[in-house]
């Protein structure tokens, strides 16, 4: 009787934890299709230029994440402070997407 007794105690722990509600996780953040203007724009750890290099992007379609301020950059008759977070976590100046004004975000990118 002591053994039908465990496994029933046993059972009904199990069947408890079963019920029990779990953990879901955040959505992803959305992805914004924005195109790169420039030609092999250097992407960085972090929303400066003084940051290390991560790679290239554009000329072309990439998606980005949010934008942030952060370093300023010009080039040409273009300044800005406002970055651009992608997909892969590295950071491109918004100067280099289309679409945005000098010392403004990019409309349609969400803030971080």
């Amino acid at each position: 009787m002591r053994r039908i007794t465990t496994l029933v105690g046993t059972l009904a722990a199990t069947a408890t934890l079963a019920l029990a509600p779990t953990a879901t996780a955040a959505p992803a953040a959305a992805k914004v299709p924005v195109n790169v203007w420039a030609s092999d724009v250097n992407t960085h750890a972090d929303p400066y230029t003084t940051s290390p290099v991560t790679g290239q992007a554009g000329p072309g379609t990439v998606e980005a994440v949010c934008q942030a301020p952060g370093g300023s950059v010009s080039y040409g008759e273009y300044y800005n402070y406002w970055w651009t977070q992608l997909d892969n976590g590295s950071w491109i100046s918004d100067i280099f997407i289309s679409g945005g004004n000098n010392d403004e975000p990019v409309p349609g990118i969400p803030y971080c």
